[in-house]
C-alpha cells in the first residue's frame, strides 16, 4: 500500500467523511452486514451512525490495509459511543 493511499484511509477514519468515497463506491459496515452504495448513502450511514444514533462516537484505529489494484480498503478499529443523552 503506497503511504498516499494509508494517508486517505487513516483520514477517513479519524473523520469519518464521506468525501473520501468514490460517488460509487460500496462500504459495508460489518455491525450491519449491509452494503451502502454511492456517496450519498454512504455519507448518510455516517451521520446516523457517528452523530446522530450516538453521542461521543470515535473509533480507535487498529489497522489499516488496502489493495490499490483492486480499489479496496480495510479499516479496524474499536467502536467507543454512548447514546444520545448520556
Amino acid at each position: 500500500m503506497s503511504l498516499e493511499t494509508r494517508k486517505v484511509i487513516e483520514a477517513f477514519a479519524q473523520g469519518h467523511d464521506p468525501k473520501y468515497f468514490a460517488e460509487d463506491a460500496v462500504y459495508t459496515q460489518m455491525a450491519l452486514a449491509q452494503p451502502f452504495t454511492g456517496r450519498d448513502a454512504i455519507g448518510a450511514m455516517l451521520q446516523l451512525f457517528y452523530h446522530d444514533a450516538f453521542s461521543g462516537a470515535r473509533g480507535d484505529l487498529r489497522n489499516v490495509a488496502a489493495d490499490t489494484e483492486k480499489g479496496l480498503g480495510f479499516v479496524e478499529f474499536v467502536f467507543e459511543a454512548g447514546t444520545p443523552g448520556n
